[in-house]
């Protein structure tokens, strides 16, 4: 009778890696890109070029999804849907913004 020499399960082959990417948010409420699926929002604030930006990890070789990223002024309505969502806060001049990034076909505006 022959056996396996080796016991216990396969090595360890490690979490996929991915990657960081940033996407521009446009001075409206609602700004729309695609990106692949399963992304996780990580930090919102300016680029070095002073361009409001989210950044999110993300699996390269996912399929694309739309995501939407929700600019509310402090005082604002939330849509409902998006306050789950929260990516983060960024300040400009005298003015604050929250910053939420749920599925397109999660927000009601």
């Amino acid at each position: 009778m022959q056996t396996n020499a080796r016991a216990g399960p396969a090595p360890d082959e490690g979490p996929p890696m991915g990657t960081i990417w940033k996407y521009p948010v446009a001075a409206q409420q609602l700004t729309v890109h695609e990106i692949p699926q399963g992304a996780k929002a990580l930090h919102v604030g300016p680029d070095p070029d002073s361009v409001l930006c989210v950044w999110f990890l993300v699996a390269p070789n996912m399929p694309l999804e739309k995501r939407a990223i929700v600019l509310v002024a402090t005082g604002g309505e939330v849509p409902i849907d998006a306050a789950d969502d929260y990516v983060g806060t960024f300040v400009v001049g005298s003015l604050v913004h929250h910053v939420f990034s749920p599925s397109p076909t999660q927000v009601h505006a």
